[in-house]
């Protein structure tokens, strides 16, 4: 792991996201969970809601490319 002091100021690639996953057992999948996200390109947060861990799992693979790639696709609520 990289401590970000080590790498010196300026970060123009820095992005958040929060996972919160919760179960609602009358539901069919019970299964829940919700991405906010967001990096220096976007004024507010971006939310998804997704039924199945797999897609939660396709979430962060999309949104942590763009940090390590020339063009990244950026995950919006539409994409995920």
């Amino acid at each position: 792991m990289v401590d970000m002091d080590d790498l010196g100021g300026g970060y123009a690639d820095v992005g958040a996201m929060v996972i919160r996953v919760w179960s609602e057992p009358d539901q069919e999948p019970g299964f829940r969970a919700r991405l906010t996200f967001g990096g220096p390109e976007e004024s507010e947060p971006a939310v998804s809601v997704v039924t199945n861990p797999e897609e939660v799992l396709q979430a962060v693979r999309s949104w942590l490319s763009r940090f390590s790639s020339a063009e990244p696709p950026v995950p919006t609520p539409d994409n995920v």
